[in-house]
């Protein structure tokens, strides 16, 4: 059972994220950015899957909510205020 923490920051219009093991440093969010929230979801699935996430097993805290689906975290994410 894994927990990931996942962080979304809206900067000039742009979008950058990151994600990453609950319990360590956050690293830094890096240089890459996506115009719109979709983008963005889009990637943060990606990165979820290379980290072999599993929704039966493993949970997303986005904002202090843990979501163990990712149908879930992705409405809210795109739902979000930035």
């Amino acid at each position: 059972m894994a927990s990931y923490k996942l962080d979304v920051v809206k900067k000039f219009g742009q979008f950058q994220y990151r994600v990453y093991a609950a319990g360590t440093p956050a690293p830094d969010l890096g240089a890459t950015t996506y115009a719109t929230v979709n983008e963005v979801v889009a990637a943060v699935e990606k990165d979820l899957a290379r980290q072999d996430f599993e929704e039966d097993d493993d949970s997303v805290n986005f904002r202090n909510v843990a979501y163990s689906d990712l149908i879930s975290l992705k409405r809210v994410v795109r739902d979000a205020t930035y």
